[in-house]
């Protein structure tokens, strides 16, 4: 049976439960508090103190709170009894990867080996619906990471995941499966047996979903950001132009991680993504050593603190539960937002002031969504 060496566990545990709070709203309430367990106990005295929360919140909040109290004894148990692993983000194990990162889960539930989680990772996702093309070469990135001591994250979907966690274990590496449903569910279920074997090997499968949380379309954007995440770069292997794995791609370069995309053939549409991609200046790869060369510079780096243990008087009504992929103020936005006029990509990326890559991968979703357009050299907003 699994043990949680932290006792913050049980009281994070209870947080996650609370509909209003996400993980940044859970991270801020524990420090004005002064720990998870005082957080959890707060009153509705307490909660109407906290500045930019107001009465009708702190009343929503002290009723959530009430009602995980009552409920989270079983949720933990049921926990426990499964052999699966609780990780708050204050746990010394917790991934150091996402450590850094506001978003990230404020609990993780895990399945397998929590040591995988802290190998060096790298992503690699693509197209459910694949052509063999894609399963061979996911099976040969996949393969080659694995035996020079890459961990390969990916989601455990159909696919260009399935493939590349089968190449990983076929190859004695490790493997970390990020599900977009609860740890009851096996999703894909004929994937069931290959979420065993990653455990049985030494990997993980991961989700921050509470046990029971069935497989549902709004889970999905939270996962692909917990697999940027847990992984130094991503790699996309075959997607089409409204792809999920673009979705990562972009998550990835928010975070500053390399995004990396295999051309495929010009002719079909499951290369469009990629291609899109190599287009607005993401790092084309045609091996395994592409991929290590891009990443080496990074290896054994721990991603750096963003302060999320300090005191904030902070507690913006935009973070609510664990589902949003979008927050205040983020790269889509800003670049939104100076694109009130047309501009080149170099105006555009010394306008928001970020690195190009970023700049590029956002602008690579934010054209698939129709959200903007090119007009010769210059990209222009829709309307």
């Amino acid at each position: 049976m699994a043990t949680d060496t932290r006792p913050s566990a049980r009281a994070v545990l209870a947080l996650t439960l609370v509909p209003e709070l996400g993980p940044r709203r859970i991270r801020r309430l524990i420090s004005i508090m002064g720990g998870p367990e005082a957080a959890l106990d707060a009153s509705m005295a307490d909660l109407a103190s906290i500045p930019s929360v107001g009465e009708p919140l702190a009343r929503k909040l002290s009723r959530g709170l009430s009602q995980a109290r009552n409920d989270v004894d079983e949720k933990f148990e049921h926990v426990q009894s499964t052999g699966v692993r609780l990780l708050p983000f204050d746990d010394p194990a917790y991934p150091p990867q996402l450590a850094g990162d506001e978003h990230a889960p404020a609990i993780l539930y895990v399945r397998g080996s929590i040591d995988a989680l802290a190998v060096d990772g790298v992503g690699l996702v693509g197209a459910r619906k694949c052509s063999a093309y894609g399963i061979d070469q996911a099976g040969r990135f996949a393969g080659v990471l694995a035996q020079a001591g890459w961990s390969i994250v990916s989601g455990g979907a159909r696919g260009i995941d399935t493939a590349a966690h089968h190449a990983a274990l076929r190859s004695g590496g490790t493997t970390v499966a990020v599900l977009g449903c609860g740890l009851d569910h096996n999703y894909p279920a004929e994937n069931a047996e290959l979420f065993e074997k990653i455990v049985a090997s030494g990997g993980a499968v991961v989700s921050e979903l509470p046990m029971n949380c069935r497989p549902e379309a709004k889970n999905f954007p939270a996962r692909n950001r917990i697999i940027a995440g847990l992984s130094r770069g991503i790699v996309v292997i075959e997607a089409g132009e409204r792809s999920g794995a673009l979705i990562t791609a972009r998550l990835a370069g928010e975070m500053g991680r390399e995004v990396m995309a295999l051309p495929g053939r010009v002719d079909v549409e499951s290369s469009r993504g990629c291609h899109a991609l190599i287009r607005d200046g993401v790092t084309l790869v045609a091996s395994p050593a592409d991929v290590e060369e891009a990443l080496e510079p990074t290896r054994g780096r721990r991603a750096p603190s963003q302060g999320l243990f300090e005191v904030s008087s902070e507690f913006p009504d935009a973070d609510q539960g664990t589902g949003g992929d979008r927050t205040p103020n983020s790269i889509e936005d800003r670049v939104l937002d100076a694109l009130a006029e047309a501009l080149t990509l170099d105006q555009l990326c010394e306008r928001v002031a970020l690195p190009p890559e970023q700049v590029r991968a956002t602008v690579t979703l934010l054209e698939i969504r129709r959200r903007i357009r090119r007009e010769g050299m210059r990209l222009v907003r829709n309307r």
